[in-house]
């Protein structure tokens, strides 16, 4: 699988604009860098919902340094920080920005995050839309506060604002209260049939205004990307995928392209071994509600931005396990929202490409199965077998006969004489929730091997383990002969989605 370094960046209108490009020139000229995500109004260049004339200034200023990128073959792509806005932070709304806000449960009102059924806001939001589909990117990512739940100073989020409450009892066919609403939507025991009618008009009013988006950005030739949050989050939301992937892959009949989607993965900053199974999680909880035909790239997340404040190990984990988790793209930040240079840092550079060919391609030249019998047992502790995790494919950087346990949390310790042919393996855990970076080792006196491990002992970050050649795989100790029996195994059977 071929990998796509995405670099997410932002300079403000503020800066020379020749002079960014300069920049940007030298930093593709070192790094591998396939596409630059460029950001408007993000961070701490953001004071709430931009004026039109100033989303005009960010676009203009913009134009030489992305103009130099296209020419030298760097894809585009814009990530306009918000829609509603994450949250107040002391934000207020501008002049002239007369908009419904954002209203919780409680009858709580936001100062800055708006509700998305807002007439007014919309029609603001599309005409930015409409300015930034002019001007060649291919992607215009959706941020993931196109959402109703955290929006802070909101308890949970919202929207239980007038609008969404008289747009219920429209539905209905009722005079309601807010709090009636809610009273009867988190009533105990058995759903109140409000509940359905209020979640089908929370979904539907917010997609018919993302149809309206895409196809705004469509008449441009831009495709509208999806950035999401946590499963658990959108699911209390009631959130139903199927008609979230037709509204951002569009109609196939008119030209609809597959989706482009930013999943949630991973921590900002250095995190020990619970995170890794968090990760997994999450990645695997996406890919059972994504389509087939799909861009996915989650973000390689590190903010504040340094190996100060995430290790260059930690970062490669991260992208290693998205990658065996089937991601097409990486989207890494490394790069401050300031306009910071990106040479003040060269290790960065250097860092990415060291790293591109461990995450350049997978090892196992035949499709993994996904059929629960070809999967690996580990053992939680000796005569006891629990499932722990399956065999899909590695990563390294050169290419060997090897076999990946990516999806199990605790260390597994495989015994020399496990058997290839049958798939099959017996282990031991240490250490639960705990890898490290090592291949096979010193077989110890029982004749057991680590294997697949990202963490050196229980005692150490994954920062200060040592990695060694790079590899997150298993070597399949089998024959020749052996690992011809597994590819005619595995011959005919689906692939699993990781692939």
């Amino acid at each position: 699988m071929p990998s796509h370094f995405t670099l997410r960046m932002q300079f403000g209108p503020h800066q020379d604009p020749q002079d960014v490009a300069q920049q940007l020139q030298r930093l593709v000229a070192e790094a591998p860098v396939d596409e630059i995500m460029f950001f408007y109004f993000a961070e701490e260049q953001n004071d709430g919902h931009e004026t039109l004339g100033r989303v005009r200034e960010w676009v203009e200023r913009s134009r030489p340094y992305r103009a130099a990128m296209q020419r030298a073959g760097i894809q585009i792509s814009l990530n306009p920080w918000h829609s509603l806005l994450h949250c107040d932070r002391g934000r207020t709304l501008k002049p002239g920005q007369e908009w419904q806000a954002m209203v919780d449960f409680r009858g709580n009102a936001a100062a800055a995050v708006v509700c998305p059924l807002d007439g007014n806001w919309q029609r603001y939001f599309i005409e930015t839309l409409r300015l930034y589909a002019a001007e060649g990117f291919r992607v215009v990512w959706i941020d993931d506060d196109i959402r109703y739940h955290n929006h802070a100073p909101l308890d949970w989020g919202g929207c239980f604002c007038p609008l969404h409450v008289a747009e219920f009892n429209r539905r209905a066919g009722l005079q309601a209260t807010r709090e009636e609403i809610v009273r009867a939507c988190l009533a105990p025991g058995a759903p109140h049939p409000w509940r359905a009618i209020w979640l089908d008009m929370w979904q539907e009013t917010l997609l018919a205004f993302l149809d309206a988006c895409r196809d705004t950005l469509a008449a441009g030739g831009a495709q509208m990307g999806l950035m999401s949050s946590s499963m658990e989050a959108h699911g209390a939301e009631g959130r139903r995928w199927e008609e979230w992937w037709a509204t951002f892959g569009g109609d196939p009949a008119r030209g609809g392209r597959p989706p482009v989607h930013r999943p949630h993965f991973w921590a900002y900053g250095d995190a020990t071994g619970p995170m890794l199974i968090h990760g997994i999680a999450a990645l695997d909880q996406n890919r059972s509600i994504q389509p087939p035909a799909l861009e996915t790239g989650p973000e390689i997340e590190n903010f504040y931005y340094g190996r100060w404040n995430k290790s260059f190990r930690q970062t490669f984990a991260q992208m290693a396990v998205a990658h065996i988790l089937g991601s097409t793209n990486l989207n890494i930040s490394m790069y401050d929202f300031m306009g910071n240079r990106p040479d003040d840092e060269p290790e960065r550079a250097a860092f990415l490409k060291r790293v591109r060919r461990g995450c350049a391609q997978t090892l196992i030249g035949w499709p993994m199965p996904s059929r629960w019998d070809c999967r690996a047992w580990v053992s939680a502790c000796p005569g006891r077998r629990r499932w722990a995790g399956r065999f899909v494919p590695g990563m390294a950087s050169r290419g060997s006969s090897c076999i990946a346990l990516a999806e199990a949390g605790p260390i597994g310790w495989v015994r020399r004489a496990w058997r290839s042919r049958r798939m099959r393996k017996r282990a031991s855990t240490r250490w639960p929730g705990r890898w490290c970076g090592a291949s096979m080792t010193r077989p110890s006196s029982a004749g057991w091997r680590p294997v697949c491990c990202w963490m050196a002992s229980p005692r150490r970050s994954w920062s200060s383990a040592g990695w060694g050649s790079g590899s997150v795989s298993m070597p399949a100790a089998g024959s020749p002969r052996t690992m011809r029996s597994i590819r005619r195994r595995n011959a005919g059977m689906r692939p699993s989605a990781c692939v």
